[in-house]
């Protein structure tokens, strides 16, 4: 909602009265004080630009919204359509500079109804998600332990009506967004490819090698991850042969019409139904910018809604590890220490191979390498977050890598949705591990629909906390894994999410200056070669 609005008369002076009252705006907010001095800065460079090119006396409006969990500073002047950071945007398209946007690290401009409008926004300053699981799960930890002090008809009470409800009810409320999220998320990355590969050579080869190290990288690391756990073969999805299997899941791949996959929540036919409208509005390009505005529109709606229920992650943690401890002991996590370690032995195999790469192909010393991005794979492990490691990761790239800053600012963003290969490991791991204690038959096509779903939801999974939480429910309902294993999910995913975080971004950051240098957008200056 529009909190306050300010109106001038374009000038020297009335640029630094814009500043100061951006400043009263955002002096007593939740925000990070260095977003706010990043604020004022791009403000007062497009007021002096819009300055330059119409002169003194422009009418300016100046509006302040404040959104669920975003500032926004919106600048609008009626005049022919300029946009004051074009200069500087010389690998624009709509996907990143929306991505960037929502980091809060660049403008959205627009002109429309004779009117040209900047929209800059920057985020609240956001509780780490990943404290309140670990509090949730060691409150659970505490209770279960009391536990062998309650009588057991007052921990069925407690079971039945209170924590086995609050995990119903909270997985019912995932459930409603669960096939749309995957579905719009999917539409919405293959439109976004669309335009930053149309846009020119190196969007091509930048999205074309990201999707290629995630199916490739994909493939590899789930052949390899069947040697680390131990299965009941002989099955299949659905317990018939191979060739049954095959037929099956060929036929089960297009659904009779377009509604039934998603109230049955059949991924294989949502992934098809979201692969095949993605096609076509790429396809028919701005003949539907509607409809493809529609899907980016469909896509933050439906995002926004999982992060409202995924706010009560904790409290669904808390309740399902107390259920489990009090039904089945501790002796259940006696094993959990397999899919962490397969994790972290292949999650490491990635960015060793990059290393090795660039060694050899560019004689770059892997220690200067790992020297060079070593803050960012520090605040990486320490955050895991790609949004607050991305200005770290810029400045390295830039200033110790000698990447041109135009080239980061397309790259980065645009890989973290793309570059999934590390992230993949910890859907891949989970349900191979519960496959495994289980018992759950599985068969070569069990396998490799395993690996498929890991790869495909690492880059459809929503950017809010819990969103792996709803791709592994859904790897679970379709590869017939019992769902009680969700809360040995949530687990997992919290003790390897900073890991897996650092280990990804370290490795983007590697592909970027690989790319760039394929194109020259490297400053062989900055980092000379190895001697010898």
């Amino acid at each position: 909602m529009i909190k306050d609005s300010y109106k001038t008369k374009l000038s020297p002076k009335e640029v630094d009265a814009v500043s100061e009252k951006i400043l009263t705006w955002t002096f007593k907010t939740r925000a990070n004080k260095k977003d706010i001095i990043r604020l004022r800065i791009s403000v007062e460079e497009a007021l002096l630009s819009f300055l330059d090119r119409y002169g003194e006396g422009l009418d300016v409006t100046v509006s302040y919204i404040v959104r669920l969990d975003t500032y926004i500073v919106e600048l609008s002047c009626a005049a022919e359509p300029f946009h004051p950071f074009a200069k500087d945007d010389i690998h624009t398209d709509d996907w990143s500079n929306e991505i960037l946007c929502s980091m809060g690290q660049k403008a959205i401009y627009r002109y429309k109804d004779g009117n040209n409008r900047l929209i800059f926004s920057i985020p609240k300053k956001r509780y780490n998600s990943e404290i309140f699981l670990v509090v949730a799960i060691l409150l659970a930890v505490a209770f279960g332990v009391m536990g062998s002090y309650i009588p057991e008809v007052v921990k069925d009470t407690i079971t039945a009506y209170g924590l086995d409800l609050i995990s119903t009810v909270f997985l019912h409320m995932l459930g409603i967004f669960s096939g749309l999220v995957i579905f719009f998320s999917l539409v919405n990355g293959m439109c976004g490819m669309g335009s930053v590969s149309d846009f020119s050579k190196v969007g091509r080869s930048i999205i074309t090698r990201y999707i290629v190290l995630a199916f490739a990288g994909g493939s590899v690391l789930t052949f390899l991850a069947t040697f680390f756990f131990r299965f009941e073969w002989g099955g299949g999805v659905n317990g018939n042969s191979v060739l049954d299997q095959i037929k099956e899941i060929i036929l089960s791949i297009f659904p009779s019409n377009p509604i039934s996959p998603f109230l049955e929540g059949d991924m294989l036919q949502i992934i098809f139904l979201a692969v095949l409208a993605g096609i076509l509005l790429l396809t028919l390009g701005e003949r539907v910018g509607g409809i493809r505005r529609f899907i980016g529109q469909g896509n933050d709606f439906i995002t926004k809604g999982v992060g409202i229920v995924c706010k009560f992650l904790p409290v669904f943690i808390f309740s399902s590890f107390l259920s489990m401890f009090w039904s089945m002991g501790f002796g259940v996590f006696k094993t959990l220490w397999k899919p962490i370690v397969v994790t972290l032995v292949l999650g490491m195999a990635i960015p060793l191979f990059k290393l090795l790469e660039v060694s050899i192909r560019f004689r770059k010393s892997p220690f200067v390498m790992i020297r060079s991005l070593s803050k960012t794979l520090l605040v990486s492990f320490v955050t895991a977050s790609s949004i607050i490691a991305y200005p770290v990761a810029r400045e390295e790239l830039t200033e110790k890598l000698g990447i041109e800053k135009q080239f980061v600012e397309f790259a980065f963003p645009v890989g973290i949705n793309m570059y999934t290969a590390s992230y993949m490991l910890v859907y891949l791991s989970t349900v191979l591990y519960l496959a495994e204690q289980s018992r759950t038959p599985v068969s070569v096509i069990w396998i490799v629909l395993a690996g498929f779903f890991s790869i495909v939801f690492a880059i459809a999974t929503p950017t809010v906390s819990g969103g792996t939480l709803i791709c592994i429910g859904i790897m679970l309902n379709n590869l017939k894994l019992p769902a009680a294993g969700l809360a040995l999910a949530g687990s997992l995913t919290i003790v390897l999410d900073f890991y897996l975080t650092g280990i990804r971004n370290f490795s983007r950051a590697l592909d970027i200056y690989i790319t760039a240098k394929k194109f020259g957008k490297v400053n062989e200056a900055v980092l000379p070669n190895k001697k010898g």
